[in-house]
């Protein structure tokens, strides 16, 4: 079995993000991957006042944004090669997948 692993960088609403890792890590993906890291990061620090907007009407004072933001998301995804039949699995030198060791 090797491991080859990349780095990915995008900013998208949430819900293309949802479809993507859905598309990748679901059973009809071309390849199987694995997810090791994500960090998601809002494009808005801090959320809307609770106050409203006095400049507007009462039921025009609320905006929603759920859903509307953007995140930047960074992501680490590894694709896995496995060994055909009757092949022995040697890990891949270049894997960045640390090799555990026993522990005494």
């Amino acid at each position: 079995m090797k491991y080859h692993a990349f780095d990915i960088a995008v900013s998208c609403k949430p819900a293309a993000l949802r479809e993507v890792l859905k598309t990748i890590t679901g059973p009809q993906a071309p390849q199987f991957l694995v997810l090791r890291q994500i960090r998601i990061r809002n494009e808005k620090e801090k959320g809307p006042s609770r106050a409203g907007d006095p400049t507007k009407p009462d039921k025009q004072a609320v905006d929603y944004i759920v859903g509307e933001e953007w995140i930047e998301v960074d992501a680490r995804i590894e694709i896995v090669d496995f060994a055909k039949p009757g092949e022995q699995s040697t890990p891949d030198q270049s894997s960045s997948v640390p090799k555990s060791t026993p522990r005494p």
